[in-house]
């Protein structure tokens, strides 16, 4: 049988399409990627690639091999991973409302338990990599259309209209209808809280006076409301804050949008993959985040 270096190296090049860009990524000098692809003609005794001056072009041998070989490593990575099982590395990729006003500060009781952890998180509003063997578990906002893994609503995230008093004196707002005159600043990633909301109100939008400013975390909308750039959906705790100390109104009430149905409020979830083994650690995470977000309804 071959090396798994020589396998990799194989299989690297074949996706990069250039020696020195596979030799950069699994960390060998360019001389030490062709000795393995030499290597590995000689054990199967087929040639994989074409030299045509500094360029590998693969035969069709190669092309036929490299399914093999990928699924090959697939396998050993997952039994590697298997033995690993009880690692005490955890990484975590978090919505950033979440992570600021909900995980971090009651964070210390999960790490108190698990002194020797290796913890990991990264935040950002959205999850385009979350496919990656890497993330054991996202903490994401929306409406739970991760299709293909496993999403847990965590809790809710009810939002308040709120503006400043400022921009209300010179557009008030007595109705649903009177904020067609506003700009509407909205969450950036995908959501239809605005039309959820002039649907329940049995409101047709018309034609808005401004654009909608689209932002990509609550705090960039809170601190866009209360610069007075237009009328925003806020976190319904910092919305209450605000309206309290008097630097916000809520001119449609602070309960307006728990109106709507369950499907349509937005809410963060608890997203893993399918069908990956969990270690004891990856478990317990998720049921002390449950419990956690339960003590913050």
């Amino acid at each position: 049988m071959p090396s798994t270096n020589a396998l990799r190296a194989f299989e690297t090049i074949m996706k990069r399409k250039s020696v020195k860009d596979a030799a950069d990524e699994i960390s060998l000098t360019p001389q030490a990627v062709r000795y393995q692809i030499k290597m590995l003609e000689e054990l199967i005794g087929y040639e994989l690639f074409i030299r045509n001056g500094n360029r590998l072009d693969p035969t069709l041998k190669a092309m036929e091999l490299l399914g093999y070989i990928t699924q090959s490593l697939d396998v050993l990575e997952e039994g590697l991973n298997a033995l690993d099982k009880d690692s005490n590395k955890l990484y975590l990729h978090v919505s950033p409302y979440y992570a600021n006003n909900i995980l971090i500060p009651q964070l210390h009781e999960f790490t108190e338990q698990h002194p020797n952890i290796d913890l990991r998180i990264s935040i950002g509003a959205e999850n385009n990599d979350f496919d990656t063997k890497d993330i054991d578990i996202a903490i994401q906002w929306g409406y739970g259309q991760w299709s293909g893994f496993q999403a847990e609503p965590l809790m809710n995230d009810l939002k308040i209209i709120a503006a400043t008093p400022d921009l209300l004196k010179k557009q008030p707002i007595e109705s649903i209808k009177d904020l067609m005159a506003h700009r509407l600043i909205s969450p950036w990633v995908r959501n239809t809280l605005w039309q959820d909301i002039f649907d329940m109100l049995d409101t047709q939008q018309e034609m808005m006076k401004e654009e909608f400013l689209y932002l990509h975390d609550n705090e960039a909308i809170y601190k866009a409301t209360l610069s007075g750039m237009g009328v925003g959906l806020v976190s319904r705790p910092e919305a209450i804050e605000a309206v309290t100390a008097g630097d916000l109104v809520a001119p449609l009430g602070i309960d307006l949008l728990s109106q709507l149905p369950d499907h349509k409020i937005p809410k963060f979830y608890l997203i893993r993959q399918n069908n990956k083994e969990e270690s004891p650690l990856v478990k317990h995470f998720t049921q002390w985040a449950k419990e956690s977000s339960r003590s913050q309804k």
